[in-house]
């Protein structure tokens, strides 16, 4: 199974990239971060509620594994790169790992799937919609069909002449 997690930042701390969502199956990524994204509401991250558009950057990572495990993953890779260093080495050793397990390391262990849910910016999927209640509403059909009928005889009347 796929896991999901959301990455932002935020308008008020551009440079502070946060994991406020994590190890979400594909279901749960499109009712608790696409939806309210694409119609500009709160978001509910843990115990955090975040505005749609105070969001600065989003991203989407998809891994094989959860969070944890992944970044698990992470850390033995360092770990493992930092040993053959080394043993390779004659004059410097590194002595501890260094390896911070933040949660925004998960970018680094999975897929930038971004664009395959989130196609524009907060509130696209209202703006959609929005536009097709103005073209399916009972009122706005007649009167634009009307307008175009007289658009039309005014034209060929003026052609007329």
């Amino acid at each position: 199974m796929p896991y999901f997690h959301v990455l932002v930042t935020v308008k008020d701390a551009p440079d502070s990239i946060r994991c406020v969502l994590a190890d979400l199956s594909e279901r749960e990524i499109e009712a608790n971060f696409v939806k309210p994204y694409g119609k500009e509401e709160s978001i509910l991250c843990g115990n955090e509620i975040i505005d749609a558009y105070s969001l600065k950057t989003v991203r989407i990572i998809q891994t094989s594994d959860t969070s944890e495990a992944e970044r698990s993953k992470l850390k033995d890779e360092h770990n493992r790169k930092n040993e053959e260093f080394n043993r390779s080495s004659d004059s410097l050793k590194i002595i501890g790992s260094g390896f911070r397990r933040d949660d925004e390391d998960i970018a680094e262990a999975g897929n930038d799937v971004t664009t395959e849910y989130v196609t524009g910016v907060p509130g696209y999927l209202d703006r959609k919609t929005a536009v097709a209640r103005l073209f399916l509403d009972k009122l706005v059909v007649p009167i634009a069909v009307a307008l175009i009928v007289a658009a039309a005889l005014l034209w060929s009347g003026l052609k007329r002449t």
